[in-house]
């Protein structure tokens, strides 16, 4: 058996170098590996001999490096909802917060949930919490942090 590319990655003597390229080579074999089951499951779908390339679709992530995202579930959720793709610059204590979550998720269930995901949750979460309410007079980012903060207390 051929050893996969993402293992190879991963495995290599200086990835700890890059840190951020294992956890995304970590990400996408994890992509990789729930898109191979996804296909295994279904007769139809594993019968029409399609390439890898053609079930991934490569996307920019907040940090701007590439990465994929399986197809499969991609379609799933553009199904419910539409996705648009939005390049957006992180402090790196929200990239570490980030982080943490999606380390914890990993350690509980050994699921990798990608920070895409995470903020994804998070603005769901807030959403459903704040009932539609959206704040107002704010003119920079700290006051808009303040109205955030103002609404969600009074929940």
């Amino acid at each position: 058996m051929q050893k996969s590319r993402f293992n190879k990655t991963i495995s290599h003597p200086k990835i700890k170098l890059n840190p951020n390229i294992e956890k995304q080579a970590r990400e996408q074999w994890g992509v990789a590996r729930d898109l191979s089951k996804s296909q295994s499951s279904s007769p139809a779908e594993s019968s029409s001999a399609k390439s890898e390339a053609d079930q991934v679709k490569p996307e920019v992530d907040q940090t701007g490096s590439d990465a994929v995202q399986s197809g499969a579930k991609k379609s799933v959720a553009a199904k419910h909802r539409p996705s648009m793709q939005m390049m957006t610059n992180l402090y790196s204590d929200q990239i570490d917060w980030l982080n943490q979550i999606m380390n914890r998720g990993y350690d509980s269930s050994k699921k990798l949930v990608t920070r895409e995901q995470v903020l994804r949750s998070l603005l769901d979460a807030c959403k459903e919490c704040l009932d539609g309410k959206i704040p107002e007079n704010f003119s920079t980012e700290a006051e808009l942090k303040s109205r955030w903060l103002e609404l969600l207390q009074d929940k």
